[in-house]
C-alpha cells in the first residue's frame, strides 16, 4: 500500500487493518517476481471448481475467469443460493470423493447438489442459530 486509503476514516474499522499491513510490508523481504507470475494458468489436467452463487469471497465468475484462461479439462459446479465454503455442503463431500477416484470432470454428476437447501447463515463464530 502506498498512504492512506480514501474514505477509510469512516469505515467500521477505520485504517486500523490497512495501517497494520503497511507496516508489515514494510518489514517484508522482497524477491524478484517472474514476468508471467500473473498469467493465467493453463493446463489439461482434471479440475474441480466449486462454486458457491452466493459467495462474496469467491464468487463463481473467479472460477469462469479460470476456465476461459486455459483449464481445457475442467467442471464447474456451482450450489444454488449458497455461499462460501461449498465444500462441506450436503453431497459435495461425495462428490469430492467421486472425482478424487475417477478424475473426469465430463462424467461428474453434481445434480444431487441442485436439491440442497440453502446453507444456514453464520451470526457468530458458533455457526448458525438453532
Amino acid at each position: 500500500p502506498s498512504g492512506p486509503v480514501p474514505g477509510a476514516g469512516s469505515a467500521y474499522l477505520g485504517t486500523t487493518i490497512v495501517d497494520a499491513l503497511e507496516r508489515i510490508c514494510a518489514r517484508w523481504p522482497r524477491g524478484v517476481m517472474d514476468e508471467d507470475f500473473k498469467a493465467p494458468l493453463a493446463t489439461d489436467r482434471p479440475i474441480l471448481l466449486l462454486s458457491g452463487e452466493d459467495d462474496p469471497v469467491t464468487p463463481p465468475g473467479y472460477a469462469a475467469e479460470a476456465i476461459a484462461g486455459g483449464f481445457t479439462n475442467a467442471v464447474h459446479v456451482i450450489g444454488n443460493d449458497q455461499g462460501h465454503g461449498l465444500a462441506v455442503v450436503g453431497c459435495v463431500p461425495r462428490l469430492l470423493r467421486v472425482f478424487l477416484e475417477n478424475p473426469v470432470p465430463a462424467e461428474l454428476d453434481s445434480e444431487c447438489l441442485a436439491t440442497e437447501p440453502p446453507a444456514p447463515f453464520f451470526l457468530s463464530f458458533l455457526g448458525p442459530a438453532p
